[in-house]
């Protein structure tokens, strides 16, 4: 999968929230589709996607 987010700090938010939609019963391509789509939004919004799932911080 290939993130779509900028800096290196990413990559552990990613992990983490993979660990989190893991540990909630997604699935790993679920999770890869969610991650794959995630883009930053500036202030307290954090990371969203436009498909079935939302990944946030």
């Amino acid at each position: 999968m290939k993130l779509l987010l900028l800096g290196a700090h990413q990559v552990s938010n990613a992990l983490a929230a993979a660990a989190v939609a893991h540990t909630l019963g997604m699935g790993t391509a679920e999770i890869a589709d969610a991650l794959s789509c995630a883009v930053a939004t500036t202030g307290a919004a954090g990371c969203s996607c436009t498909s079935a799932a939302t990944v946030s911080p």
